[in-house]
C-alpha cells in the first residue's frame, strides 16, 4: 500500500504533519524517533518500502557530525516519488546562517541527492516557530507581568510561523501538480516585537531578552546542553537580522497557494481566545 512517511511523528513538527496528511485523505505512516532512527539505515529502508511521499526533518542534536550522517543514510535508501524537507529554520546554502550551517548543508545535500535519484523534492524553510512562545519562561513573564520577553531585538521583523503552517505547506507540496523546489514558510511581512506583543492582547508590551538570560531560564526546563545551544542560536540571530524574514516572491501563498496564519489567529486557535 502506498503511504506518506512522516519522520518525528510524535514530535512538535511531525505530529501536525501526520494529522494534516490524514485529513487530506492520504495514507500515512508516522515514524517516531525510535522507529525512524536516522542512524539505522536498514530500518529506514524498511520504513520506506512502498512509500510514495515523505516528510523529513532532523531533530536537534549535540552531535555536529550527525546531520551529515543522517543525510547519507536517507539518500541511500529513501526513494519516494516526492519528498518534503523542512529545514526547521534557515535556508540551505547560507554559510553564515544562525540556524547552523552544518545542518543546513546536510539537508541541502540530501535534497540534491534525492533529486538526482529521481525524487521530486520541496524544501520548506520556516524561521522562528510561534510554539516557542509557549515555553515556560516566556509564558510566566507574560502572565505575571504582561510582558512578552524574547531574545530578538524589538525592531527586528520576524516571519513567525506555526508548526501547523509547516504541516499545511507540506501537504500542499506533496499534492501539488508541479511543486516548487524551495519555499519560505511564514507570513509576509514579518512582525516586530511590539507588533507581536499587540497580537497577544491590549496592554501587552515587548522586551528584548538577552540571549544569556533566556538560556539560563531554559536550563532547568531543557537541560544545560540544549539551553546553551539555544542561547548560541539567538546570539547568532542578533548578528543576522536578515535571516528571520523574506519576501512574498518565495513564500507559500505565491508558490503553493497556502496562506500562513497570523500570530493572532494562532493564539486564538490555542484555546479559543488569545493569551495574555
Amino acid at each position: 500500500m502506498t503511504k506518506i512517511v512522516v519522520h518525528g511523528a510524535t514530535g512538535a513538527q511531525g505530529a501536525p504533519v501526520v494529522r494534516a496528511v490524514a485529513a487530506a485523505g492520504l495514507p500515512v505512516r508516522g515514524l517516531s524517533r525510535a522507529e525512524g532512527d536516522l542512524d539505522d539505515r536498514a530500518g529506514l529502508g524498511a520504513a520506506y518500502e512502498g512509500a510514495t511521499g515523505a516528510f523529513i526533518h532532523f531533530p536537534i542534536t549535540p552531535d555536529p557530525a550527525a546531520p551529515a550522517r543522517w543525510a547519507e543514510n536517507l539518500a541511500a535508501v529513501a526513494r519516494p516519488a516526492r519528498a518534503v524537507i523542512s529545514t526547521s529554520g534557515g535556508v540551505p546554502g547560507d554559510d553564515t546562517s544562525p540556524f547552523g550551517s552544518q545542518r543546513l548543508a546536510a539537508l541541502g545535500e540530501l535534497a540534491e541527492r534525492l533529486r538526482e535519484a529521481g525524487v521530486v523534492v520541496t524544501v520548506l524553510a520556516p524561521r522562528l516557530f510561534l510554539e516557542n512562545l509557549l515555553l515556560p519562561p516566556v509564558q510566566e513573564t507574560l502572565a505575571g507581568e504582561g510582558v512578552l520577553a524574547y531574545p530578538v531585538a524589538a525592531d527586528q521583523p520576524v516571519a513567525w510561523v506555526s508548526h501547523l503552517d509547516v504541516a499545511e505547506a507540506a501537504v500542499a507540496a506533496l499534492t501539488h501538480a508541479s511543486p516548487p523546489s524551495f519555499v519560505d514558510v511564514g507570513p509576509v511581512p514579518g512582525l516586530t516585537g511590539a507588533e507581536l506583543a499587540a497580537q497577544h492582547g491590549a496592554g501587552v508590551t515587548y522586551r528584548a531578552m538577552p540571549p544569556a538570560e533566556f538560556g539560563a531560564l531554559l536550563a532547568p526546563v531543557l537541560g544545560e546542553g540544549a539551553a546553551a545551544g539555544i542561547e548560541g542560536l539567538y546570539q547568532a540571530v542578533a548578528a543576522r537580522p536578515d535571516a528571520l524574514a523574506f519576501t512574498t516572491e518565495t513564500g507559500t501563498e505565491k508558490l503553493l497557494g497556502v496562506r500562513s496564519r497570523s500570530a493572532g489567529a494562532w493564539l486564538a486557535g490555542l484555546s479559543g481566545t488569545p493569551l495574555g
